[in-house]
Protein backbone atom coordinates (compact mmCIF):
# COMPACT_ATOMS: atom_id res chain seq x y z
CA UNK A 1 0.00 0.00 0.00
CA UNK A 2 1.28 3.64 -1.41
CA UNK A 3 0.34 6.43 0.41
CA UNK A 4 1.03 10.18 -1.48
CA UNK A 5 2.04 13.18 0.19
CA UNK A 6 0.68 12.13 4.05
CA UNK A 7 -1.92 12.21 6.54
CA UNK A 8 -4.37 15.00 6.87
CA UNK A 9 -4.02 17.80 4.57
CA UNK A 10 -6.84 19.20 4.27
CA UNK A 11 -7.47 18.89 8.33
CA UNK A 12 -4.51 20.63 8.78
CA UNK A 13 -5.78 23.53 6.24
CA UNK A 14 -8.94 23.59 7.45
CA UNK A 15 -8.20 24.24 10.96
CA UNK A 16 -5.32 26.48 10.38
CA UNK A 17 -7.90 29.04 8.80
CA UNK A 18 -10.64 28.30 11.03
CA UNK A 19 -8.60 28.39 14.15
CA UNK A 20 -5.57 30.82 13.39
CA UNK A 21 -6.18 32.68 16.47
CA UNK A 22 -5.77 30.02 18.82
CA UNK A 23 -3.32 28.51 16.80
CA UNK A 24 -0.83 31.62 16.20
CA UNK A 25 -0.16 31.82 20.23
CA UNK A 26 1.16 28.11 20.15
CA UNK A 27 2.72 27.58 16.38
CA UNK A 28 3.52 30.91 15.20
CA UNK A 29 2.73 32.83 12.26
CA UNK A 30 5.19 31.09 9.48
CA UNK A 31 4.10 27.77 10.42
CA UNK A 32 0.92 28.72 10.78
CA UNK A 33 0.91 30.47 7.00
CA UNK A 34 2.33 27.05 5.60
CA UNK A 35 -0.43 24.88 7.54
CA UNK A 36 -2.96 27.46 5.92
CA UNK A 37 -1.39 26.82 2.46
CA UNK A 38 -1.66 23.36 2.28
CA UNK A 39 -5.17 23.83 0.66
CA UNK A 40 -3.43 24.64 -2.03
CA UNK A 41 -0.16 23.85 -2.15
CA UNK A 42 0.49 20.49 -2.52
CA UNK A 43 -3.43 21.37 -2.43
CA UNK A 44 -6.50 18.29 -2.40
CA UNK A 45 -6.48 16.93 -6.25
CA UNK A 46 -5.43 13.88 -6.48
CA UNK A 47 -5.77 13.39 -9.86
CA UNK A 48 -2.78 13.97 -10.99
CA UNK A 49 -1.54 11.30 -8.43
CA UNK A 50 -3.93 8.68 -9.51
CA UNK A 51 -3.22 9.18 -13.42
CA UNK A 52 0.88 8.65 -12.89
CA UNK A 53 0.03 5.77 -10.64
CA UNK A 54 -2.13 4.25 -13.46
CA UNK A 55 0.12 5.01 -16.47
CA UNK A 56 3.16 3.63 -14.04
CA UNK A 57 1.91 0.42 -13.25
CA UNK A 58 -0.45 -2.73 -12.24
CA UNK A 59 -2.61 -0.70 -10.00
CA UNK A 60 -5.37 -2.81 -7.83
CA UNK A 61 -7.38 -0.44 -6.09
CA UNK A 62 -6.95 3.29 -5.12
CA UNK A 63 -9.08 5.62 -2.39
CA UNK A 64 -9.29 9.30 -1.88
CA UNK A 65 -9.08 9.29 2.01
CA UNK A 66 -11.28 12.10 3.21
CA UNK A 67 -13.55 11.85 6.30
CA UNK A 68 -11.90 9.39 9.18
CA UNK A 69 -8.85 10.49 7.69
CA UNK A 70 -5.86 7.92 6.37
CA UNK A 71 -7.40 5.26 9.44
CA UNK A 72 -10.63 4.99 7.77
CA UNK A 73 -9.56 5.07 4.54
CA UNK A 74 -7.18 2.21 4.98
CA UNK A 75 -9.91 0.31 6.61
CA UNK A 76 -12.27 0.99 3.75
CA UNK A 77 -9.88 -0.32 1.34
CA UNK A 78 -9.11 -3.10 2.91
CA UNK A 79 -13.18 -3.87 3.99
CA UNK A 80 -13.93 -3.12 -0.54
CA UNK A 81 -11.67 -6.36 -0.99
CA UNK A 82 -12.44 -8.38 1.70
CA UNK A 83 -9.10 -7.98 2.72
CA UNK A 84 -6.96 -7.41 5.57
CA UNK A 85 -4.05 -5.22 5.99
CA UNK A 86 -0.81 -4.77 7.80
CA UNK A 87 0.02 -0.86 7.92
CA UNK A 88 3.18 0.35 9.95
CA UNK A 89 1.77 3.26 11.59
CA UNK A 90 5.41 4.76 11.44
CA UNK A 91 5.96 4.96 7.93
CA UNK A 92 2.81 7.26 7.71
CA UNK A 93 4.43 10.58 6.59
CA UNK A 94 2.75 13.07 8.89
CA UNK A 95 4.09 16.92 7.96
CA UNK A 96 5.74 19.27 10.63
CA UNK A 97 2.67 21.39 9.83
CA UNK A 98 0.40 18.40 10.82
CA UNK A 99 1.80 17.28 13.88
CA UNK A 100 2.14 20.85 15.50
CA UNK A 101 -1.67 21.70 14.91
CA UNK A 102 -2.73 18.27 15.93
CA UNK A 103 -0.61 18.91 18.73
CA UNK A 104 -2.62 21.83 19.84
CA UNK A 105 -5.88 19.92 19.78
CA UNK A 106 -5.25 16.66 20.98
CA UNK A 107 -5.57 15.43 17.61
CA UNK A 108 -4.97 11.84 16.04
CA UNK A 109 -3.46 12.65 13.05
CA UNK A 110 -4.35 9.31 11.28
CA UNK A 111 -8.15 10.50 11.76
CA UNK A 112 -8.33 13.94 10.39
CA UNK A 113 -9.81 14.48 7.12
CA UNK A 114 -6.87 13.30 4.68
CA UNK A 115 -8.18 14.98 0.96
CA UNK A 116 -4.86 15.47 -0.81
CA UNK A 117 -3.90 12.11 -0.11
CA UNK A 118 -3.80 9.05 -2.06
CA UNK A 119 -3.97 5.49 -1.12
CA UNK A 120 -3.11 2.82 -3.84
CA UNK A 121 -2.80 -0.95 -3.73
CA UNK A 122 -0.31 -2.92 -5.90
CA UNK A 123 1.64 -5.89 -6.11
CA UNK A 124 5.27 -5.16 -4.21
CA UNK A 125 7.19 -4.95 -7.59
CA UNK A 126 4.47 -2.78 -9.17
CA UNK A 127 4.27 -0.64 -5.91
CA UNK A 128 8.17 -0.10 -6.39
CA UNK A 129 7.86 0.98 -10.21
CA UNK A 130 4.94 3.18 -9.29
CA UNK A 131 6.79 5.44 -6.13
CA UNK A 132 9.32 6.16 -8.96
CA UNK A 133 6.82 7.67 -11.32
CA UNK A 134 4.96 9.51 -8.61
CA UNK A 135 8.55 10.78 -7.12
CA UNK A 136 9.41 11.82 -10.31
CA UNK A 137 6.44 13.97 -11.03
CA UNK A 138 7.34 15.57 -7.37
CA UNK A 139 4.54 13.89 -5.60
CA UNK A 140 6.11 11.95 -2.54
CA UNK A 141 4.49 8.31 -1.61
CA UNK A 142 5.30 6.37 0.93
CA UNK A 143 5.46 2.29 1.58
CA UNK A 144 3.19 2.16 4.32
CA UNK A 145 1.97 -1.55 4.47
CA UNK A 146 0.80 -4.34 2.56
CA UNK A 147 -2.78 -6.17 1.60
CA UNK A 148 -3.08 -9.64 3.76
CA UNK A 149 -5.77 -12.02 3.94
CA UNK A 150 -9.17 -10.87 4.80
CA UNK A 151 -8.71 -13.64 7.86
CA UNK A 152 -5.61 -11.99 9.16
CA UNK A 153 -8.41 -8.41 9.95
CA UNK A 154 -6.73 -4.86 9.19
CA UNK A 155 -3.75 -4.51 11.88
CA UNK A 156 -1.57 -1.32 12.44
CA UNK A 157 1.73 -1.63 14.07
CA UNK A 158 2.61 1.13 17.13
CA UNK A 159 5.30 0.81 19.17
CA UNK A 160 6.37 -2.47 18.21
CA UNK A 161 2.73 -3.90 18.73
CA UNK A 162 0.17 -5.08 16.04
CA UNK A 163 -3.25 -4.06 17.34
CA UNK A 164 -6.64 -3.34 15.22
CA UNK A 165 -7.03 -0.42 13.13
CA UNK A 166 -10.75 0.52 13.16
CA UNK A 167 -12.55 3.31 11.20
CA UNK A 168 -12.93 6.64 12.86
CA UNK A 169 -16.49 6.93 14.85
CA UNK A 170 -15.99 10.40 13.63
CA UNK A 171 -13.58 12.58 11.83
CA UNK A 172 -11.37 14.64 14.47
CA UNK A 173 -12.53 17.95 12.92
CA UNK A 174 -15.30 18.31 14.42
CA UNK A 175 -14.01 17.99 18.16
CA UNK A 176 -12.60 20.86 17.09
CA UNK A 177 -15.09 23.14 14.95
CA UNK A 178 -17.82 21.88 17.42
CA UNK A 179 -16.01 23.63 20.59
Amino acid sequence: ILLTRGAALEGTAILAREKTDVLERHLGRELLARAQALLFDPGISIVEAAQTAIEAGDVRAMHDPTEGGIASGLWELARAGGRGLRVRRDAIPVLPETDAVCRVFGLDPLRLIASGALLVAAEPDEAATIARALDARGIPAADVGEIRPGEEGIRIEVSGRWVPLEPADRDEIARVLER
